[in-house]
């Protein structure tokens, strides 16, 4: 089942304040992440599925900035398997 940050947060009985404290954000941050006024560091929303017990980054609903997170941890692990082969060494 797919849902929004704040549903999550709520579904699981946690403040706002207890959230932030748990992913070790400011709570000023979490709240521009819930409403959709910032998308959410990659690092932020691994984070975040630990402390929400979340499997798949596809079950959390980032509105349309979801596209753009898919594109980070793309990205992220495209350079990942580049330094693991080495082929950063070559330029």
């Amino acid at each position: 089942m797919r849902a929004t940050l704040r549903a999550i947060r709520v579904n699981r009985k946690m403040s706002i304040e207890e959230a932030a404290k748990n992913i070790g954000i400011p709570v000023s941050l979490l709240r521009k992440y819930e409403k959709c006024e910032e998308s959410p560091y990659l690092d932020d929303v691994f984070k975040m599925m630990k402390v929400y017990n979340i499997e798949s980054i596809n079950q959390i609903i980032f509105d349309n900035k979801s596209v753009e997170i898919r594109k980070m941890q793309e990205k992220k692990q495209v350079c990942r398997n580049i330094e693991k082969s080495g082929k950063l060494n070559n330029f």
